[in-house]
């Protein structure tokens, strides 16, 4: 693994990307019935400020109290397992995601198709095909990814796939938030921009649970990525460029 990184400019796409997680602070309906939070991962192009990938997973809910574990010395007591979300085969979806066209998918409005932004759709669709199908989302190959020190990005899963792809990884600095400045900027756009018009949205109440008080339908995790990708590929990428 290289040195820590401490530059954070960049002028060529995919020149420099940041990637990192966050809680959404949605409610979706999970696979058991019940209501998830939910976790967000962005991969972020700092030279175009592009969302070039985002993963959404459910969180599992910790179990409270301790377990008993065999130690050297018989039992002991530990601290339960906390509530888990992105994992690594996450991690490497991410990278999957970045380096091939976003479909556009059924109910997805037709101002958000490639041929209708900014992107040069001709050029595209002449090298890939599928672009003639595609939202309007960037393709950018990461040449070098800024991670954090979590267990997901800095295990050996991610960093074999980037190393499969010619992606060159540095951890950024510990307590240095400069060093993701512009992944931690697109999670507070997300938040406001998105997050907000879900009305499943806890805020800063992570207990609050919308919908189940006022009878409305949860989304499924599907549903709400869908509507994810699609605000990605028309409302971000508008306020980006504007």
């Amino acid at each position: 693994m290289a040195p820590p990184f401490s530059v954070t400019k960049a002028t060529m796409p995919g020149e420099l990307v940041q990637v990192d997680s966050t809680d959404l602070d949605v409610w979706v309906l999970g696979d058991d019935g019940r209501p998830a939070r939910v976790e967000l991962t962005l991969a972020i192009c700092v030279a175009t400020r592009s969302i070039i990938a985002a993963v959404l997973r459910p969180k599992q809910p910790g179990r409270r109290g301790r377990r008993r574990t065999v130690g050297q010395g018989g039992l002991v007591s530990a601290p339960r397992a906390k509530g888990r979300a992105t994992k690594a085969v996450d991690a490497c979806e991410l990278l999957a995601q970045a380096l091939v066209p976003a479909p556009m998918r059924p109910g997805y409005d037709a101002a958000v198709h490639a041929s209708v932004s900014d992107l040069p759709y001709e050029e595209l669709v002449a090298v890939d095909p599928r672009f003639a199908h595609a939202a309007a989302r960037p393709v950018i190959i990461p040449e070098l990814v800024v991670i954090d020190h979590g267990t997901v990005f800095a295990g050996r899963t991610f960093f074999d796939a980037c190393e499969y792809l010619g992606i060159s990884v540095r951890p950024a600095r510990k307590r240095t938030g400069q060093d993701k400045a512009v992944v931690e900027r697109s999670f507070g756009s997300v938040k406001s921009k998105f997050s907000q018009k879900v009305n499943s949205y806890t805020g800063r109440d992570p207990v609050r649970v919308r919908r189940t008080v006022n009878g409305e339908q949860l989304w499924t995790l599907a549903e709400l990525d869908a509507l994810l990708q699609q605000w990605i590929a028309g409302d971000f990428t508008d306020r980006r460029s504007s």
